[in-house]
């Protein structure tokens, strides 16, 4: 089973997640920090969304809650690691906005992820 790594894109680093889980690895939080607190330390006025999102495995109300579950991990995670909370917004997606559109009950590590949006100036 894969582990939840974070992955760079140019304007927004994603963290991936284990089936039905909101946990964050070390590798994840290690990556998370070199990505987004060195963009912090350039533009500390900046704002970050965090968007959770599920898979279509399991029930569409427990995976919108699992998503929210998954923004909440990251959200405490970047606090933890120095950036305001008051900087920080969430959103759950559930199974909305898949990363890789499936059947229901279909489990793909690419749509289990949580979407950090740096902006501002």
């Amino acid at each position: 089973m894969p582990f939840p790594v974070l992955c760079e894109t140019p304007e927004k680093p994603i963290v991936f997640f284990d089936f039905d889980s909101a946990a964050i690895t070390e590798k994840g939080r290690q990556e998370m920090i070199d990505i987004v607190i060195s963009n912090w330390k350039l533009a500390p006025k900046m704002t970050i969304q965090l968007r959770g999102h599920a898979d279509r495995a399991g029930r569409e109300d427990y995976n919108m809650r699992l998503s929210m579950r998954r923004a909440k991990a990251v959200r405490t995670a970047l606090v933890q690691l120095g950036i305001p909370g008051n900087a920080i917004s969430i959103s759950a997606l559930g199974e909305t906005d898949l990363a890789i559109p499936t059947a229901d009950g279909v489990r793909e590590l690419s749509n289990r992820r949580v979407e950090i949006i740096m902006t501002g100036p």
